[in-house]
């Protein structure tokens, strides 16, 4: 067992790790490009929105009301007929400032929860390999495992934006479970 407070500066490393990653991944990387579709028309999909005045939310169709329009004949010819989806709506033009500090505060959750099991199970100086395993396997739980129930009740990305959100995953936990067992406390230098 180590102490929490021993181990910030891997808690501090792997976030700002993961965090750089995933600007790598997002930014410079193409790899994403092909996860989301354009529009065919932006201008009457942009004009429909506004004409049904729809604020932000998130929005799936068809969708009852309320649980006794699940009977209702109008809405079982929308669910029979379709089409079937979702949509997300944003109150405003994304803040980049505030979603790259949010995906930094992400990393550095993820990191103090993955801190903490390393830390009830691995006492100072254990073994590399030891705090590698036990890092990224923790890690994967949250940057793999957290959005697949999401995704398959709400399925909106495609296929392959699901495996390449997979290899992110995997990357972020590698990366992780590297820093954590670089910086264990104890662990001689290589």
């Amino acid at each position: 067992m180590t102490d929490l407070t021993a181990i910030w500066l891997p808690i501090f490393a792997a976030a700002f790790a993961g965090y750089i990653l995933s600007i790598l991944l997002w930014a410079i990387s193409p790899h994403h490009l092909a996860d989301f579709k354009s529009l065919p028309d932006h201008d009457a999909f942009a004009k429909a929105i506004k004409d049904l005045g729809l604020s932000h939310g998130h929005y799936k169709f068809p969708h009852p009301k309320t649980q006794a329009d699940f009977k209702d004949e109008t809405f079982q010819r929308y669910y029979r007929e379709g089409p079937w989806g979702g949509i997300d709506l944003i109150p405003g033009k994304p803040n980049m400032a505030r979603n790259m500090l949010l995906t930094l505060g992400y990393f550095v959750i993820v990191s103090v929860f993955v801190g903490y099991i390393i830390s009830e199970s691995r006492a100072p100086g254990a073994a590399f390999i030891e705090v590698f395993q036990m890092g990224t396997t923790a890690a994967i739980m949250a940057y793999a495992m957290g959005g697949m129930l999401g995704q398959i009740w709400y399925p909106t990305i495609t296929k392959r934006g699901f495996v390449t959100t997979l290899i992110d995953a995997a990357l972020y936990s590698l990366a992780t479970g590297a820093v954590f067992a670089w910086l264990w406390p104890g662990v001689p230098t290589p």
